[in-house]
């Protein structure tokens, strides 16, 4: 559950990051965002690839066998595979900068960030086969797959401008699913194990994608009961709660907003 307390934490601290967003000159955001982007993606993420290809834990607690400790801007002991507030910030700036960029006029056609988007998947799988032969790590196990890798945010970014760009009307029954998608990340982890997987995946290719498909959508189906059933019970409370709080949840220009 690391996502959740960590986006609790990124949304407490956004009204105050969109806050000092609105009061920089362009020049200033571009700079911030270079900086962010320099110390705790790139840099970090260098260091792990150095580490991963000389066979070491750069960030072992050790340092008697010469292991390199405390440089990274971080953590002392590394990026943590980019699982960590300090990305959520940078991922956030990066939105704030999109939405700048959204607002100025910039349209993009989905098919361009479609094409995009798949070449970078490309190299990012293309990284991790070549690291695994390299190195002989396992593939899950390849430090490209650490979220603070550039390939990584650009492909999320990607991915985010594609949905953007496209489309789509209002629909109550995709709204009513995305609803159900923060909860069912939460629960379905705890309904793994009644799956069987370890059976179907040694049954065959056809029988384990049929039952790929069928946990796919049972989870969801599942998790969206459990959503429901939740949200009927506290929706009553989180409406007291709004109304009783709504002149103090907006933050503009440096003072607090009660007329929205």
């Amino acid at each position: 559950y690391w996502f959740l307390f960590i986006y609790i934490a990124l949304y407490l601290i956004s009204p105050f990051i969109s806050l000092m967003w609105s009061h920089m000159k362009i020049p200033a955001k571009k700079a911030l965002l270079g900086v962010f982007i320099t110390l705790f993606s790139v840099y970090p993420f260098i260091w792990d690839v150095i580490s991963r290809f000389n066979k070491n834990n750069l960030w072992s607690e050790s340092t008697a066998d010469g292991l390199i400790q405390g440089i990274s801007p971080i953590s002392l002991f590394g990026a943590g595979r980019g699982y960590t507030l300090i990305n959520f910030i940078l991922m956030y700036l990066i939105g704030c900068y999109i939405r700048d960029k959204i607002e100025n006029g910039l349209k993009e056609k989905p098919a361009n960030m479609l094409v995009l988007s798949g070449a970078n998947l490309v190299l990012i799988v293309g990284w991790a086969y070549a690291e695994r032969m390299l190195t002989g790590f396992e593939l899950p196990t390849t430090v490209c797959w650490s979220i603070e890798n550039p390939l990584i945010i650009i492909e999320s970014v990607l991915l985010f401008m594609f949905f953007k760009s496209l489309k789509i009307k209002e629909n109550k029954v995709i709204n009513a699913l995305a609803a159900a998608a923060l909860p069912t990340y939460l629960i379905h982890i705890n309904l793994l194990e009644y799956l069987q997987i370890e059976r179907f995946v040694k049954s065959g290719t056809l029988v384990m994608v049929l039952h790929m498909l069928g946990c796919m959508v049972g989870l969801y189906l599942i998790c969206f009961v459990i959503y429901t059933l939740y949200d009927m019970l506290t929706r009553p409370l989180f409406i007291r709660i709004s109304k009783k709080w709504k002149r103090y949840r907006y933050i503009v220009a440096g003072k607090l907003n009660s007329n929205k």
